[in-house]
């Protein structure tokens, strides 16, 4: 036989039957569907749920938590915030739980809202370490701090964090709330 006789009848007479055909059919829309669904309902429940500040979050294979938040109203050098606006610098810890690298960019999953609404993206700031922005590798940690420029005395901040990928997991942080473990143990400290 020709190849091309035999490509036709290889088409004209496949060698699944149309029952077995349809279950995989089936069963692909299937797993797309429960994937899709599951992954939705996960993002919901992130958004819809606030977390507090110490809380350990976790958006798909990335586990959050911001540990402590300062402010900065004098900057130094050139980072400097503008007249009537001061800096917003959550410490936060990121886990891959994956077994693949993660690619972090603060740029692009981090920002604060205020109770107007109003988008702070990341800004440079004075840090105490170095940012990274690049691959986060399997079961690594990464603490760093991430900065905001937002009006002074602003409330309702919260900040988000939007896991890139492809299930795209966003969480919520109010970083004007503590945990009651933060409140008892600034208490004993300060005391």
């Amino acid at each position: 036989m020709l190849p091309i006789v035999k490509i036709k009848h290889l088409l004209l007479k496949p060698r699944i039957s149309p029952v077995v055909f349809l279950f995989f059919i089936f069963f692909a829309v299937g797993v797309t569907w429960y994937a899709e669904t599951h992954g939705k309902l996960e993002r919901e429940m992130n958004l819809s749920a606030h977390y507090a500040l110490g809380d350990v979050i976790h958006a798909g294979n990335i586990s959050l938590v911001v540990e402590k938040l300062r402010r900065d109203s004098q900057g130094v050098g050139p980072l400097t915030p503008r007249s009537g606006y001061e800096f917003l610098v959550p410490t936060v810890v990121l886990k891959n739980e994956a077994e693949k690298p993660f690619d972090f960019i603060p740029l692009l999953s981090f920002y604060v809202k205020d109770l107007s609404g109003n988008v702070y993206p990341v800004v440079a700031v004075p840090s105490e370490g170095s940012q990274l922005s690049g691959p986060l590798l399997p079961h690594d940690t990464l603490r760093e701090e991430v900065g905001f420029e937002v009006p002074s005395g602003a409330s309702g901040l919260v900040l988000y964090f939007e896991a890139v990928g492809v299930d795209r997991n966003i969480v919520a942080v109010n970083l004007e709330h503590r945990t009651p473990w933060q409140t008892i143990t600034d208490f004993l400290i300060n005391k």
